[in-house]
């Protein structure tokens, strides 16, 4: 444990609506691809999309299967980091129309109605694997969960704060998209002078061509990034 005395774990949006099946990101590339086939106009597709999504009957389901790893490699993380005493925070996604702050997809179409992580929804929800893990530990205090109301865990959020009353000097970030929210998050890590590593197994995102690009910009100007196992040998 003393190994990582002022280490923080960081988990950057492991919420339905990004990653399982009956989630946003599921339903929008169901519904373009039936609007390629002809089978579904975009209005329709809007309109399906501005619905409440739900919990699938059968339970969780990752909505790509190449997530499958890279869930399952950050719930090892979470687990050891627990094991190893660390703080750790989640970080929540939660977008309304009606927040001051709003990422920039709202800012540019004020009226859009469909968009993912709405607050109080099923979407917005912690995948089931993560919830397990944050239950696991009933509230203790080197663990919280944050909410975000654009890309940027630090923006406009008490993340700052937390990780300084914890004398947190080294941050490990994890999590999704990765040129998105965990680029961005982990970006504000470093300017704010923590030690910033990104998991490189323990990130995803939808656009894989730019996924390589994000780490690269990251490890050129603000940070590294390692795989777990160099972190946590033996995970």
């Amino acid at each position: 444990m003393a190994d990582f005395e002022g280490w923080a774990l960081i988990l950057v949006d492991m919420q339905n609506d990004f990653l399982a099946v009956g989630g946003y990101y599921d339903k929008k590339e169901k519904y373009e691809e039936q609007v390629c086939q002809g089978k579904l106009n975009p209005e329709e597709m809007r309109i399906r999309l501005g619905q409440q999504s739900s919990a699938p009957c059968e339970g969780f389901k990752v909505r790509v299967a190449s997530l499958t790893t890279v869930v399952e490699s950050i719930c090892k993380v979470i687990a050891r980091a627990q094991k190893e005493g660390m703080t750790i925070v989640y970080l929540r996604a939660a977008y309304d129309r009606k927040f001051e702050i709003k990422p920039r997809f709202l800012l540019a179409n004020p009226a859009r109605e469909h968009y993912p992580c709405k607050p109080q929804t099923w979407g917005a929800a912690f995948i089931d694997p993560i919830n397990k893990l944050i239950l696991k530990q009933n509230n203790i205090p080197s663990e919280t969960v944050i909410e975000k109301h654009t890309f940027d865990g630090f923006f406009k959020t008490n993340l700052c704060k937390f990780l300084r009353t914890r004398r947190i000097h080294t941050v490990l970030v994890a999590g999704v998209e990765t040129h998105i929210c965990v680029l961005t998050t982990a970006q504000s890590a470093s300017l704010n002078q923590f030690k910033t590593i990104i998991l490189e197994d323990c990130v995803a995102t939808a656009r894989g061509d730019l996924a390589e690009c994000a780490l690269e910009i990251f490890r050129d100007g603000f940070g590294d990034t390692k795989l777990s196992t160099e972190i946590f040998p033996n995970l």
